[in-house]
C-alpha cells in the first residue's frame, strides 16, 4: 500500500493571507461542517494546510459533490522547516444545494490523500 502525504493542519476559512514575518493569518476559521442559512449562495472561502517539508511536487484537488472545481500545484520546501505552509486565498464557490466538499493531495509515487472534507448544510445559524 503506497505511503499518504503527512498533513498537520487543514482547514477552510473566510480569508487567509500571508501576515508578518511570513505567519499565516487566518479569519472566520470552519471547523466541521458548514451551516447556510439559503441556498443557493455564493461563497468565497480560502484553503491553509501545512504538509511535512519532504522534497515534494504536488497537487492539491477541490472536488464538489465528487466533481473537481479547481487544483493548486506547489512544492513543500525542505528549508522552511518541518512543515510548509499551503495557501489557497480563493476559492469562489457556489452552493446550490446540500453538498460535500473534498480536498485531496495528490504526489507521485504516494496514494492520494484526503485533507478535508465538509459537507454544506441548510440550517440556522445558532450562537
Amino acid at each position: 500500500m503506497a505511503r499518504k502525504l503527512k498533513f498537520k493542519t487543514s482547514l477552510l476559512c473566510d480569508y487567509a493571507t500571508e501576515g508578518l514575518y511570513g505567519k499565516p493569518t487566518l479569519v472566520g476559521v470552519y471547523s466541521g461542517d458548514i451551516v447556510l442559512t439559503e441556498m443557493p449562495m455564493q461563497l468565497r472561502l480560502a484553503y491553509f494546510g501545512e504538509i511535512e517539508s519532504t522534497p515534494t511536487t504536488l497537487q492539491i484537488n477541490f472536488l464538489m459533490n465528487g466533481a473537481p472545481f479547481g487544483r493548486l500545484d506547489c512544492e513543500s520546501n525542505p528549508d522552511a522547516g518541518p512543515y510548509s505552509i499551503i495557501l489557497f486565498p480563493t476559492l469562489d464557490i457556489k452552493i446550490a444545494k446540500p453538498s460535500v466538499i473534498e480536498i485531496v493531495g495528490t504526489c507521485a509515487g504516494m496514494a492520494d490523500t484526503v485533507l478535508l472534507k465538509s459537507r454544506f448544510e441548510l440550517g440556522s445559524m445558532t450562537r
